[in-house]
C-alpha cells in the first residue's frame, strides 16, 4: 500500500505547482526526504484521492480481465457451439446460440432448466447447446458419462426429454438413476452399459471438461451467449433481455 500511495502522489505532481514552480521542476530540486513529506502532507489533506484512484485501478484491472475472458470464448467459439458431440435443443438453425456447461446434482442447475425450457418454448428460433460438466462428485460424473453414451441412440428431442427427467428427478442422480431414465427414454441398456467404458466417451468428458476449465466455468450452471460468460442461473428475464439484445445488437448487452 506504501508504494501505490506512493506512485499514486507522485503522479499527482505532473500538474501540481508548488511555491510557484512546475512540478517537474520541483521534483528535481527536492530531496527524498522532501518529496517523502510533500506526499505524505498531500495524502493526509486529500485522502480521498486514495480512494478514488484505488476505485479507477480496479475498474480498470476489471475491464482487462473481461476483455481476456472474451478474447478465450471467441477462440473457442468453434468448439463451444459446434462440437458434434453436444446435444443441440430447440432449433438447430437458430439465429442466437445459448450454452450451458451444467451439473445433474447441482441445484442451482435444476431451477434454470425450467428458465431454459421456457426460453425454447417462447423463442422458436433459439439455438441451446448442452454441455455435461461435472464438477460435484464422482455420482456426477457418472450420470454425465450415462448422457453422453446415451447420445448415439437418442434423437435430439428424445434426448432433451430425458435430460429434463433427469435435472427434474429429486434426490442424488447416481449412474443407477441415469441408467434407469436412459431406459425409459427407448435406450437399448445392454448396448448402453457397454458403451460406458469405451475410450471415446471418457474423450468426450475430459475435452468439455477442458474447455470449461480454459474459459473459467468454475460453477454450475455456466451460460454462453456471444461471448459472455454468465455464471449462474440468473432467470428468465435476464436470459431473455440478453438473448434480445444479441438479435438487435449482436452482443449479449447493447450500449
Amino acid at each position: 500500500m506504501k508504494v501505490q500511495i506512493r506512485l499514486i502522489a507522485f503522479s499527482l505532481f505532473s500538474w501540481l505547482t508548488l511555491a510557484g514552480a512546475s512540478a517537474q521542476t520541483t521534483l528535481n530540486v527536492m530531496t527524498k526526504s522532501e518529496l517523502d513529506q510533500a506526499i505524505h502532507d498531500y495524502i493526509m489533506e486529500n485522502p480521498e484521492v486514495i480512494a478514488r484512484s484505488m476505485e479507477i485501478l480496479q475498474q480498470r484491472m476489471n475491464r482487462a480481465a473481461a476483455a481476456e475472458e472474451q478474447a478465450r470464448v471467441a477462440a473457442s467459439m468453434a468448439q463451444l457451439h459446434n462440437d458434434p458431440a453436444d446435444v443441440v435443443v430447440g432449433n438447430p438453425a437458430g439465429d442466437v446460440t445459448l450454452v450451458e456447461f451444467f451439473d445433474y446434482n447441482c441445484h442451482y442447475c435444476k431451477n434454470a432448466v425450467e428458465d431454459v425450457i421456457r426460453l425454447i418454448e417462447d423463442d422458436k428460433n433459439l439455438r441451446v447447446v448442452l454441455k455435461e460438466y461435472p464438477i460435484l462428485g464422482q455420482p456426477s460424473v457418472e450420470a454425465a458419462t450415462v448422457a453422453i453414451a446415451l447420445h448415439e441412440q437418442l434423437t435430439a428431442e428424445k434426448f432433451a426429454a430425458f435430460h429434463t427427467e433427469l435435472m427434474r428427478r429429486k434426490g442424488p442422480i447416481t449412474k443407477d438413476v441415469a441408467l434407469e431414465l436412459a431406459v425409459a427414454a427407448g435406450a437399448d441398456l445392454p448396448k448402453l452399459t457397454a458403451a460406458l467404458t469405451r475410450p471415446e466417451i471418457q474423450a468426450e468428458l475430459q475435452k468439455t471438461t477442458q474447455l470449461g476449465r480454459t474459459l473459467g466455468v468454475t460453477g454450475t450452471p455456466g451460460f454462453f451467449i456471444g461471448t459472455e460468460h454468465i455464471s449462474g442461473a440468473i432467470g428468465y428475464d435476464a436470459m431473455k433481455a440478453k438473448i434480445t439484445a444479441m438479435r438487435k445488437c449482436g452482443a449479449s448487452t447493447c450500449s
